[in-house]
């Protein structure tokens, strides 16, 4: 590992994500496991619902400086 703490916990979380992944589906990624265009459907809706999760933080950091409570 480096001495990056900010990399060392992106490792483990890349990490737990695997073993997660390995519980569920009980096998690694398979690169042939889907066609291209299901691996990009599937990175697209991935990244739509990162979208609403970085939306409803914005959402909460703009209530939190009018005064509310995150």
């Amino acid at each position: 590992m480096t001495q990056n703490p900010i990399i060392n916990n992106l490792y483990k979380k890349i990490e737990a994500q695997q073993a997660k992944g390995m519980k569920k589906y009980g096998t690694e990624i398979k690169t042939d496991s889907h066609s291209l265009k299901e691996w990009l459907q599937h990175a697209l809706e991935e990244t739509l619902d990162k979208a609403v999760y970085l939306e409803t933080a914005i959402q909460k950091i703009e209530e939190a400086e009018k005064g509310q409570s995150i």
